[in-house]
């Protein structure tokens, strides 16, 4: 893991921690001056003000071998998966949660409690944590008709506290209200 030293223009090693954890897969800026890294064995958080770093061990989580991995965080949570299980791991309380799903392609973050999966099929499903609950995104949650019946939703932004404004592949835009659960279709162009 290396470090851009912007005064002197060049890359300086930071740590060696490769040995504790097994390859890095993937890293994010996190709250409070961290950075967060998925490794092949688990999950390191370093801290920028400190200049510590700490391993997350998760026992049994083994990250597959040429694979992509979603590694998105949403407020104190950070999510990711390893085609088997999608994790949640709360940084302030330093809880970690699952749900088994498989072959999840993307991860778009609704709540600190909820998400969109999107399968390698090119389907999403409603993963809740807190009550371990998988739904499919189905037709009937939307305010118009579809032919087909696959759904995959390719991204999320907040637009309100209840609204995400939501881009469904190759079925346009729409507005997901939170409470209700339900989509309704917006005209971009």
């Amino acid at each position: 893991l290396y470090t851009y030293q912007h005064g002197h223009a060049e890359f300086v090693k930071y740590r060696d921690t490769a040995k504790i954890m097994g390859d890095y897969l993937s890293l994010l800026a996190g709250p409070g001056k961290r950075i967060y890294i998925l490794c092949r064995e688990g999950l390191i958080y370093l801290d920028e003000r400190t200049g510590t770093s700490k391993p997350v061990l998760i026992k049994g989580f083994q990250m597959p071998n040429n694979s992509y991995f979603p590694f998105v965080n949403f407020k104190d949570h950070l999510f990711w998966s390893n085609r088997s299980m999608i994790y949640r791991y709360n940084i302030t309380t330093a809880i970690l949660d699952s749900v088994a799903v498989k072959m999840i392609r993307n991860i778009e973050v609704i709540t600190e409690d909820s998400i969109w999966a999107g399968s390698t099929s090119l389907t999403s499903s409603l993963i809740c944590f807190r009550k371990k609950i998988i739904e499919p995104v189905t037709a009937s949650l939307f305010d118009k008709k579809f032919i087909s019946a696959d759904f995959y939703i390719a991204g999320v932004s907040r637009v309100s506290p209840r609204h995400v404004f939501v881009p469904v592949r190759f079925k346009g835009f729409f507005l997901y209200d939170m409470l209700s659960g339900r989509f309704q279709e917006v005209k971009v162009f």
